[in-house]
């Protein structure tokens, strides 16, 4: 993945974080690869990425 997107990092739980916009953003997706299967589960500033547990948010329908 780190090929393909160099400002990815895998936080654990399936979670991985891309920096968006010069790092003035985050987005955290769930990423089954199993299944092929993606889910954003959170896009918000930087400072508002630094409030919670990246491993831990989840995804909500």
């Amino acid at each position: 993945m780190k090929n393909t997107f160099n400002s990815v990092d895998a936080v654990g739980n399936d979670r991985y974080v891309f920096n968006i916009k010069g790092n003035n953003y985050r987005l955290i997706a769930l990423i089954i690869f199993k299944v092929r299967t993606v889910f954003i589960v959170f896009i918000g500033t930087h400072g508002e990425y630094n409030k919670i547990d990246a491993p831990s948010v989840l995804f909500k329908k």
